[in-house]
């Protein structure tokens, strides 16, 4: 009798690592899951760039979040450079994510053409591949998202 086997409902968390996270660190990942969730649903080319951006902001805030506790923050710096510093495990999405930031300045200044939608969907895969590695940087699955795995975090 051949038995089914059937996968575990429950995602694949690192006990270890899921120790680092924070109330604001895991407020940020939910965050960060609502503004791709609204990026997926396409619309303008502007708002599709516009929220995979936040997503991205909030993914590097949770991280920050937990590695610059009591830590001095100079003035004037970046996330993505402050990532470098405190999470280098993360720190080469710094220049890919920097670029993005000069992008979103030329949107808001009016320049809308800097930005087309083939570049939108990439801009959202690779903002979809940061969230995976600062999932599995906080020890969470990354296929699932934040608020299904949060009550088991706890």
């Amino acid at each position: 009798m051949t038995q089914l086997m059937l996968a575990d409902p429950r995602p694949t968390i690192d006990r270890e690592r899921i120790g680092r996270m924070t109330a604001h660190s895991a407020r940020l990942l939910s965050s960060a899951d609502v503004q791709l969730r609204a990026a997926r649903r396409g619309g303008e080319v502007y708002e599709k760039f516009t929220y995979t951006h936040f997503a991205a902001l909030r993914l590097v805030g949770s991280v920050l979040a937990v590695t610059e506790v009591g830590k001095r923050v100079p003035r004037g710096q970046s996330p993505w450079t402050r990532l470098v510093r405190y999470a280098p495990e993360l720190g080469q999405w710094s220049a890919v994510l920097a670029a993005a930031t000069r992008l979103r300045a030329s949107m808001d200044a009016g320049n809308f053409a800097v930005v087309d939608d083939v570049q939108a969907q990439r801009w959202l895969g690779l903002v979809e591949d940061f969230r995976a590695d600062v999932f599995v940087w906080f020890g969470l699955d990354p296929l699932v998202d934040f608020d299904a795995q949060a009550k088991f975090v706890a």
